[in-house]
């Protein structure tokens, strides 16, 4: 039943990125698809992105936006998940928990269900035991562990009660072994004979919901942080996927790294494996998030930071900025503009939220000039030995090194609307403003009368001894912020 209530009706409200097109289009694709591949074995979709690009978000929302269009929905992260040894456990479990509610209130719904859970007991029982290429190699004389492993303690005890060592004969060794190998062979084939039934149970389980009026067909299974769990979970996870439930009517969709994920695959399987060729098993389709425009990006990293901060920021445009031109005054667009001046990738500005959140933090109630701890952060994030010599210059001379790491600064400019002046409008660069700020930190002497003026009065508020002391706090509290994304 779609979600009457207007608080939740609109789960896309604070979706800076624009992660609800994305979704609105592959929930086209999907739904199309299924349509015209109805007896398709399965689809598994990679949803490409870097960490920190919106993946979460967007697949929590977009499951919300399935479920109230009918679509049974399964949300398992595997991060979570991560603490057990087999995911498929942890996997089934959240599937059945999600699925019962479509089951429970179906005259045979209750019934399949429990028939499908009974065979997944049968798939999950360790039954395999990898041990033939050891034994195969040691045939004509097994090694201690090998044989205490594989057939017994390993003591054996003489006539007069003293242990010897563990000696098998070579006719010994061989029946023993063959009875592994069949024991190996049997096994196999029940565990296969396991998958198959499974598989069919499941299938019966969905043509069941495929019946009902209130249900829309596929049911999506979201997975999510895979990238971020041990390597050899995130590969038997990917391989249950695979092989348990290619049937029709699923559709899964992974969100991860995909990059980050064949690292995993080279932790277990050796730098020279063909990761990225391996992952293209297991995924039909990857659909590539794309990077988010500057000022959205900023929007995602800073909205977030004005919930834990209770400070009051000061910008030095509160005076000549009219209040119909906002968005100087925003944490986001600021921090846009600096990070734009800097010419910080994204990667690099999420590293820079974290020391302006860790300095914001440490600041705690008090006002703080947003400009000069940005640029700071910023400054930092580009290039941490230049910052050490400029803030021990607290100037921006040749010897810094300031001007080659940040060529572009002198041309990113802040345009203002000054009321006071008859509505004229003034630029001034982010470079000029940090100056000022570096200036007030080293000057302890007022400004006259005649240098009141523009732009000046931008850190007029600022020159108090006890602002000015504050300033100086900055260098190193970023410094050590700092610390935190190197």
């Amino acid at each position: 039943m779609a979600d009457e209530n207007p608080s939740t009706s609109n789960f896309w409200a604070d979706d800076h990125l624009k992660r609800s097109e994305e979704a609105n289009y592959l929930t086209g694709y999907l739904a199309a698809r299924y349509q015209a591949k109805k007896h398709e074995m399965g689809f598994v979709l990679a949803v490409n992105g870097d960490w920190g690009l919106g993946k979460s978000f967007m697949i929590d929302r977009w499951g919300k936006d399935l479920q109230r269009a009918g679509h049974p929905v399964v949300m398992f992260n595997s991060w979570e998940n991560d603490f057990t040894s087999e995911p498929l456990i942890a996997f089934i479990a959240e599937l059945n928990s999600a699925m019962s509610s479509h089951f429970d209130r179906l005259p045979r719904g209750e019934e399949l269900r429990r028939e499908w859970l009974a065979t997944a007991k049968s798939v999950l029982v360790p039954t395999l035991k990898i041990v033939g290429t050891a034994a195969l190699k040691h045939a004509t004389g097994l090694g201690i562990d090998q044989a205490q492993a594989l057939f017994g303690s390993g003591d054996s005890e003489t006539s007069d009660g003293e242990k010897d060592d563990f000696k098998f004969s070579a006719k010994e060794i061989g029946e023993k072994l063959a009875k592994v190998i069949e024991d190996e062979l049997k096994s196999h084939t029940n565990v296969k004979q396991a998958i198959i039934d499974f598989k069919q149970r499941l299938s019966i389980l969905v043509s069941y919901l495929d019946t009902q009026t209130s249900v829309q067909l596929p049911i999506f299974v979201f997975i999510d942080e895979l990238d971020r769990c041990r390597p050899d979970y995130a590969i038997k996870l990917l391989e249950g996927i695979k092989h348990l439930f290619g049937i029709p009517g699923i559709h899964f969709i992974v969100a991860t790294n995909l990059a980050e994920l064949a690292h995993s695959v080279r932790a277990v399987y050796g730098e020279k494996f063909s990761a990225e060729r391996y992952l293209k098993r297991f995924f039909d389709m990857e659909y590539t998030l794309p990077e988010p425009e500057g000022l959205a990006f900023a929007s995602e990293l800073m909205t977030p930071l004005l919930v834990l901060t209770e400070a009051t920021f000061i910008t030095g445009f509160e005076g000549i900025y009219s209040d119909d031109h906002f968005p100087a005054k925003n944490l986001s667009f600021i921090f846009f503009q600096y990070a734009k001046a800097f010419a910080l990738r994204l990667r690099d500005q999420q590293q820079a939220c974290k020391v302006l959140e860790a300095s914001l933090l440490t600041l705690g109630k008090e006002s703080v000039h947003i400009h000069f701890l940005i640029f700071l952060v910023c400054l930092y994030q580009k290039d941490a030995q230049v910052y050490r010599e400029v803030v021990k210059a607290k100037n921006f001379s040749d010897l810094t090194g300031f001007a080659s790491s940040a060529p572009e600064i002198g041309s990113s400019q802040f345009r203002l609307y000054d009321a006071n002046v008859g509505g004229s409008y003034r630029n001034v660069s982010i470079q000029t403003i940090a100056e000022l700020y570096f200036s007030t930190i080293s000057d302890s002497q007022f400004l006259s009368g005649a240098d009141y003026g523009f732009p000046n009065c931008l850190v007029l508020n600022a020159r108090s001894e006890q602002h000015r002391a504050r300033l100086a706090s900055y260098i190193e509290i970023v410094r050590r912020a700092g610390r935190f994304s190197k």
